[in-house]
């Protein structure tokens, strides 16, 4: 009875396994943050905690360092011992993806969703949610914190939701989004409870699910609290969710992607087939809703449409919260699927079928679907394994004629500020201008950011020795394939710059006085 019990969580789990194995782009990682990760967990390993950020001493890092992803960090530590920095961290993101989806499976299973292996399929299929988790980044885990953080308040758990503040608040900064979910959640349940049961303020105010959303209040301050960065984490937070996340200078820096913000257009591209299922299950909403259903059905029906739409807003805003969209629209739409009757439904649709434009208009939305789905696995796939990849050694040649050219703790300039995480992962001896954000530099200094990406971004190249050696303190500028050609041509004819060193992926030059 016992392996009966756990054949299928464990045959689903190596299922993950092998599903995120076959995307996951082995030799290489496409997001440069994976390096800084990686580079974490092997410090970590040796030193213990780090309580400052020597290697950009001009930002906000350098001068109120936190470790935001502290727990992700510490939890790598295993897989980079037994299996070395780069690979053990991209073993890593295939295994905490599938411990993901197994947090998925389980809470599925809790909140007695029926078909939950057709849900769990439309999750894994997702473009923009499958590619998210194979950058093997720390989303993984911070999902799987709020997916349980949400399954706590609706299954008004405490004591889990206490458990699930302090493992978020030490593993990831994003918790503040648990906590407007959870907050859209409860306005959704008030809403509920007052004007559709038509009961007392009194009693839809009393609705019993604030221990839960208190109780990850007071979780996330004991993470806060305890994290070994703790003195710097409320000014690190305020850089890196209000000015990053909130404000994103646009204007002022140069943005990665992920903050910007999401047309329609794009967001139907990326959720097309969730769309789809969403359009059918609201028809079967309207023509086969279970009228006996228990009243705590549908308020997380209700509620979780709140949550639905919020979180779409967001992701309007900000590219990045795609991740957290796919797998709440899926649980959502999984709970919203109880309320059906399955019976009653497809009965009623056998009938639409009598009708030819129906008939026609079902092969055509099915085959929509199929191919949506087919396509957002190719385009995956292609991302992820057949495109512009930075394999691990990419820049070894390009940090050892940088270490053959400086002191220990010399500043270097790194003209493109992604570049960062390759370069301090292969070699941590010298420090940079920018990197991870470039946020990070305009908050701590905003004259040196405004000078330092007037030469970089604008390729102003009559102020190189002003901007970079005087006020920077710079000798040694890296630029890589990442900058366009024309740039590495402008610095081999450009008065004042000798170069030390080049290959087919970057070049190393040193500035002198023109």
């Amino acid at each position: 009875m016992f392996f009966r019990h756990w054949l299928a969580p464990v045959l689903f789990f190596l299922f993950s396994l092998a599903w995120f194995s076959f995307f996951q782009p082995w030799g290489s990682f496409l997001d440069p943050d994976v390096f800084y990760h990686a580079k974490m967990a092997s410090l970590v390993l040796a030193h213990g905690p780090l309580h400052a950020f020597p290697w950009l001493p001009l930002t906000t890092l350098g001068e109120n360092f936190a470790d935001q992803h502290f727990l992700f960090h510490v939890a790598l530590i295993p897989f980079v011992h037994f299996f070395g920095m780069m690979r053990g961290a991209q073993i890593a993101a295939v295994f905490f993806s599938a411990l993901l989806f197994l947090v998925l499976f389980f809470v599925m299973g809790a909140l007695k969703v029926r078909h939950r292996f057709v849900w769990l399929a439309l999750a894994l299929t997702s473009r923009s949610f499958l590619a998210r988790l194979s950058f093997a980044k720390a989303s993984p885990l911070a999902i799987g914190w709020f997916v349980l953080g949400l399954f706590a308040l609706i299954r008004r758990r405490p004591y889990l939701a206490l458990l699930v503040g302090i493992g978020y608040a030490l593993t990831h900064g994003g918790w503040p989004l648990l906590l407007v979910c959870q907050g859209l959640y409860l306005f959704g349940i008030f809403i509920t409870v007052r004007f559709v049961e038509k009961k007392t303020w009194r009693e839809a105010i009393r609705a019993p699910y604030w221990k839960a959303f208190f109780a990850t209040i007071v979780g996330i301050a004991i993470g806060l609290l305890i994290h070994p960065n703790a003195r710097n984490m409320l000014a690190f937070l305020w850089v890196q969710i209000v000015q990053i996340g909130i404000k994103a200078p646009y204007a002022l820096v140069p943005l990665s992607n992920e903050w910007r913000a999401l047309t329609p257009i794009m967001l139907v591209s990326y959720l097309g087939s969730l769309i789809l299922v969403g359009c059918v299950l609201l028809l079967g909403l309207l023509f086969a809703y279970r009228r006996y259903a228990e009243p705590e059905e549908r308020h997380r029906v209700i509620a979780g449409a709140f949550v639905i739409l919020g979180l779409t807003v967001l992701t309007c805003l900000r590219l990045r919260l795609l991740e957290y969209l796919v797998p709440t629209a899926v649980l959502s739409f999984a709970l919203a699927w109880t309320l059906v009757d399955p019976r009653v439904f497809f009965a009623w649709w056998r009938k639409c079928m009598i009708n030819r434009r129906v008939k026609i208009g079902t092969y055509l939305v099915c085959g929509i679907f199929f191919a949506t789905v087919g396509s957002d696995l190719t385009q995956t796939y292609l991302e992820l394994r057949g495109r512009a990849k930075r394999p691990y050694d990419e820049y070894r040649g390009i940090t050892q004629a940088i270490e053959h050219a400086t002191r220990p703790g010399e500043r270097v300039c790194n003209t493109r500020w992604d570049d960062f995480p390759e370069l301090f992962a292969l070699s941590d001896r010298e420090t940079y201008i920018a990197g991870l954000d470039p946020t990070f530099l305009f908050a701590a200094h905003p004259e040196l950011s405004d000078g330092y990406f007037h030469v970089t971004e604008k390729k102003d190249f009559a102020t190189i020795y002003a901007e970079l050696h005087d006020r920077l303190g710079c000798r040694i500028i890296v630029t890589t394939k990442n900058d366009p050609k024309t740039f590495w041509d402008t610095l081999d004819h450009a008065t004042g710059t000798k170069l030390l060193y080049k290959d087919e992926v970057g070049r190393v030059y040193e500035i002198n006085k023109p």
